[in-house]
């Protein structure tokens, strides 16, 4: 093997044992944006969907979701669904139920 080979290698290996020995995993999974529906709310039900993912939330449930962008169908106990979309950040809190 070259020297650059064995260089490159020892590199990286240093590379991922520092950033296993570095990462914090509590704090990755605090930094979920955390989601709630109402229990006070007129909805019987929410769901969640971004792409292969969707969550169905009863009132007072509450999730954690990775970050990004959201598709939210919130269903009343009575009438039509209402549908919008957030981006929901790292660490951030949302309440659905109330005005998206």
């Amino acid at each position: 093997m070259s020297a650059y080979l064995k260089a490159s290698l020892a590199a990286l290996a240093l590379l991922a044992l520092a950033l296993w020995w570095g990462w914090d995993r509590d704090e990755a999974a605090a930094a979920a944006p955390r989601v709630r529906l109402s229990t006070d709310a007129a909805w019987s039900h929410a769901a969640l969907e971004a792409g292969a993912t969707l969550l169905t939330l009863r009132p007072g449930d509450e999730v954690s979701v990775p970050p990004g962008r959201w598709r939210v169908t919130l269903v009343p106990r009575e009438g039509e669904p209402v549908l919008f979309t957030c981006d929901l950040r790292p660490g951030e809190s949302r309440v659905l139920g109330d005005a998206p």
